[in-house]
């Protein structure tokens, strides 16, 4: 039979027909009941693979279907096919994508109403340096940090303001290159609360998914309503872990972050109405 997950690396193709051959059956397919939305390089793949084996849980066929973000032009048929036809399970996806696409919410809410959501925050700082190191290593980015932090605005205006015009058209620099916009947590927030009540949202610090994993995953069980477990294999599964370290931020570039997100992680902490332990230099 077809297999219920895509394993990393299955290539394209592969995964096109899978998804092709399930549209068949997609009209009694369930849609998820929570979305894991970000953030981006926060580990979302982690906590996706802790979950996939719970017995009251259904992962997606894929981890990240981006349909609410880039594939939304694909349709509902197509979406559905990525979850299991099994009942009595909570099915999920993981797109960190859709925390910061300014569509994500307003589709979500048109089609899944009732959704709940999982949400990892990490130091907005460390994320942003993340990103751009899995940037370089996917070929896509060849400047050095600096200037590509300088340099964002003008990289992602273009794709904004196209998104704006075309709901459709697929933004890459904008999702590329939002070093330091994906970390703008406050803001994204302030977006999906204007569609979803801040109760459905299960917020998590990615440090502490790591530092205490059993622990988080009881506290992501309660949130979403499914029974306890705990899975056997709690490594890392982010993409890059296995890679040779990477330097160190530059004490500029560090700076400019800390001086750029430090605000908005304060107004984060009042929207939310609790703390994040992030250091962040002097105010944080």
């Amino acid at each position: 039979g077809i297999k219920s997950r895509l394993p990393r690396g299955v290539p394209s193709k592969v995964a096109r027909a899978r998804v092709g051959l399930r549209s068949v059956t997609s009209s009694v397919r369930p849609l998820p009941s929570f979305l894991i939305i970000g953030a981006q390089r926060a580990g979302t793949s982690s906590l996706y693979k802790y979950l996939e084996g719970h017995p009251g849980l259904a992962a997606s066929v894929r981890k990240e279907t981006e349909y609410f973000s880039r594939r939304y032009g694909r349709g509902e048929t197509w979406y559905r096919a990525h979850f299991p036809l099994l009942r009595g399970r909570l099915a999920y996806e993981a797109t960190p994508d859709y925390l910061f696409y300014p569509l994500s919410p307003e589709r979500i809410r048109k089609t899944i109403p009732d959704a709940r959501f999982v949400v990892l925050l990490r130091d907005p700082v460390e994320r942003a340096y993340s990103h751009y190191r899995h940037m370089v290593r996917l070929g896509f980015e060849d400047l050095p940090f600096g200037e590509a932090l300088t340099r964002e605005p003008e990289r992602l205006s273009g794709d904004a303001a196209r998104l704006a015009d075309d709901p459709l058209y697929e933004p890459r620099a904008f999702l590329r290159f939002s070093y330091v916009s994906r970390g703008l947590y406050a803001e994204q927030f302030r977006r999906w609360f204007s569609w979803f009540p801040p109760s459905r949202f299960l917020v998590i610090q990615s440090e502490r998914l790591f530092e205490d994993p059993k622990r988080a995953i009881v506290e992501i069980e309660q949130g979403i309503g499914a029974r306890p477990w705990l899975p056997r294999d709690l490594r890392n599964h982010s993409y890059g872990t296995q890679r040779p370290p990477v330097p160190p931020i530059g004490g500029a570039e560090r700076h400019m972050l800390q001086e750029r997100l430090r605000p908005e992680v304060q107004e984060l902490e009042r929207l939310l109405g609790r703390s994040f332990d992030w250091k962040l230099g002097d105010g944080g």
